[in-house]
C-alpha cells in the first residue's frame, strides 16, 4: 500500500479537505506591506538539498521505517503568503528549528513583497504556485486558470525565485477539469493530509494539538498551515511545539520533491575548527543539518599551510562515518609544541568524497596558536669613547632577547625626556637572531665632558619589556 501511495503523482486530500466552496469564514488574506530591503536576486543558498522529479521511488518516506525516523516523515506547507512580517518571522523559526518547508505563494502577495519571497527561497525552502488572486478555480474558465498560474510564475521569477512545478489550488478547490488544466500547464497539483483548520481562529495550543493528533506513522503527513491570514500569528507560534513533539514521537521533517512526494532532504555536512594552542589537539567538529537515516560518510584530510605536517601537527586522512540518527562527529589532529616562539601556524582541513551527503564548505581553516611567551628584551648600554673631539657624539645600545625567537621582534627606543632629545629609534631583530647593536644620538656637552643618556624601551612587538632602560655614556676623545 505504501509503495502504491508513493507512486501516485497527485497527493490526495484527507477528509478534512474543504470542497469546491470556500469555508463559511473565508481566510481573508492579510494586507501585505513590504518590509526591509530587498536582497539581490539569485539562487537559493539555504542548507537544504532535495531530490528532484527524477529521484528514485526509494525516497525518505519508503525508508522512514528504520534508522532515525521510525514514525516517518512530516512535511510542513504554508499557504497564502508571503507576508512581509509573518513570513519572515516564520523563516526565523524554521531556521532555529532546522526544518524545511514548502511555501505555496499567491502571486499578488509576491508582487507586494518580492523580497520576502526571495528570502524564503534563499533560505532553501521550496516555493510553489498558489494562484495569483486566491480565486476558486472550479469557477474559472480554462483560460483564466492558465492565466492565474502563468502570472504567479512570472511574479515569482521576477522576485528572483526559481519555483518548483508544484501547485495547490486555493481552498483545495479542484475537479477533474481543473486538474487537467493544471497538469497541462506543466504543474503538479498537491493537496494535504493534515489540516488543523488554523483559519478558524484556534489558539496556538489548539493548532499544535490538532496537527499532532492527525499525524499517522508511515503516512504522507503533509501538513497545511497558513502564513498569510489573520490567524497566522497563532499558527506560526505553534510550529516549535509541533516540531519538538513530532520529533519526540520519531518523526523527521522533510519536504516535497518535484512529483509532490514527501522526501527527506539530503543532509549537508559542514565543519568547524576552533583555534588550539600548540601541543593540544585541533578538534574538527562535523555537523549534519538533518538526521541521516542511512549510513553516510565523508573523507577528511589535512593540508599544509604555514603549519607543516610532521613538524607542527600530525597529518590526518580518514573517512568519517555517520550512523543513522547521528548528526555530529569529531576528528582530532594532534599538534606539536616546541620551545621556539613563532607566529601562529595554519592548516586546512578538506572535506571530499561524500557518500549520501552534500558538502557545505569543502575547505575549513585551522589555526595552531603559539604557546611560548615572547622573549624578554634587555638593553645593554655602556661607556664608549668619542673618536674625535666634538660636542656631537654617538653612543651604542645593544638590544638583546632572552632567547632566540622564530619571529621578527621590533623594539622601539626613546631617550629620557629630560635629555632634551626627541628621537625615536626602531630596532628590528630578525627571526633566528638574538641581539642587535644600534647607534644612538647623545646630548651635546663640552668637548672635555662625558655625554650621558638614559634610553628607554617604549614599545615592543613579539617581545616583552617592563620598565626596561639602560645608561649610555660617551667619554671625550683623548
Amino acid at each position: 500500500m505504501l509503495a502504491l501511495l508513493m507512486s501516485t503523482t497527485l497527493v490526495l486530500a484527507s477528509t478534512d479537505l474543504p470542497t469546491a466552496a470556500p469555508p463559511a469564514e473565508d481566510p481573508l488574506l492579510v494586507a501585505a506591506d513590504e518590509a526591509g530591503v530587498d536582497e539581490p536576486a539569485g539562487e537559493a543558498s539555504g542548507p537544504w538539498v532535495f531530490p528532484q522529479v527524477s529521484a528514485p521511488v526509494d525516497d525518505g518516506l519508503a525508508r522512514a521505517d528504520r534508522g532515525a525516523c521510525p514514525s516517518g516523515v512530516v512535511v510542513l506547507t504554508f499557504d497564502d503568503g508571503p507576508d512581509a512580517e509573518l513570513t519572515r518571522r516564520l523563516l526565523r523559526t524554521l531556521d532555529d528549528l532546522n526544518v524545511p518547508a514548502v511555501f505555496f505563494m499567491v502571486g499578488r502577495r509576491v508582487a507586494q513583497t518580492p523580497g520576502t519571497a526571495r528570502a524564503a527561497h534563499r533560505a532553501g525552502h521550496r516555493i510553489a504556485n498558489h494562484s495569483y488572486a486566491h480565486d476558486q478555480m472550479t469557477k474559472q474558465t480554462n483560460a483564466a486558470i492558465r492565466s492565474t498560474l502563468r502570472r504567479t510564475d512570472t511574479e515569482l521569477r521576477a522576485a528572483g525565485v526559481r519555483p518548483t512545478p508544484l501547485m495547490r489550488p486555493p481552498y483545495g478547490d479542484m475537479d477533474a477539469r481543473v486538474e487537467r488544466v493544471i497538469r497541462g500547464a506543466g504543474l503538479v497539483p498537491v493537496m494535504w493530509d493534515v489540516d488543523p483548520r488554523d483559519w478558524e481562529r484556534w489558539t496556538t495550543q489548539q493548532i499544535a494539538d490538532r496537527v499532532l493528533a492527525r499525524l499517522q506513522p508511515g503516512g504522507r503527513n503533509i501538513v497545511l498551515q497558513h502564513d498569510g491570514i489573520r490567524n497566522s500569528p497563532a499558527s506560526i507560534a505553534a510550529v516549535p511545539r509541533i516540531v519538538r513533539q513530532a520529533r519526540n514521537r520519531g518523526y523527521c521533517f522533510g519536504t516535497l520533491d518535484d512529483a509532490g512526494r514527501p522526501v527527506l532532504p539530503t543532509p549537508r555536512v559542514t565543519a568547524s575548527i576552533a583555534p588550539r594552542t600548540e601541543g593540544e589537539d585541533l578538534v574538527v567538529r562535523l555537523r549534519l543539518n538533518a538526521a541521516t537515516i542511512e549510513p553516510t560518510s565523508v573523507r577528511v584530510r589535512t593540508r599544509d599551510g604555514s603549519a607543516v605536517a610532521g613538524v607542527h601537527y600530525q597529518p590526518v586522512s580518514t573517512r568519517v562515518r555517520f550512523r543513522p540518527g547521528r548528526t555530529t562527529a569529531t576528528v582530532r589532529i594532534p599538534t606539536t609544541a616546541d620551545d621556539v616562539y613563532r607566529a601562529d601556524t595554519r592548516l586546512t582541513v578538506e572535506l571530499s568524497a561524500a557518500r549520501g551527503l552534500v558538502i557545505g564548505t569543502a575547505q575549513v581553516p585551522g589555526r595552531i596558536v603559539e604557546s611560548m611567551r615572547p622573549p624578554r628584551v634587555r638593553l645593554i648600554g655602556g661607556i664608549t669613547r668619542a673618536s674625535e673631539p666634538s660636542r656631537d657624539r654617538t653612543g651604542e645600545v645593544t638590544v638583546r632577547l632572552g632567547r632566540v625567537s622564530g619571529r621578527r621582534a621590533v623594539v622601539v627606543l626613546q631617550p629620557a625626556r629630560r635629555s632634551g632629545l626627541t628621537w625615536t629609534q626602531r630596532v628590528v631583530i630578525p627571526a633566528g637572531s638574538r641581539e642587535v647593536t644600534v647607534p644612538v644620538e647623545m646630548p651635546r656637552v663640552r668637548r672635555s665632558e662625558t655625554a650621558r643618556l638614559r634610553v628607554w624601551v617604549v614599545r615592543t612587538s613579539h617581545a616583552r619589556a617592563t620598565d626596561e632602560w639602560t645608561k649610555v655614556a660617551v667619554r671625550p676623545a683623548q
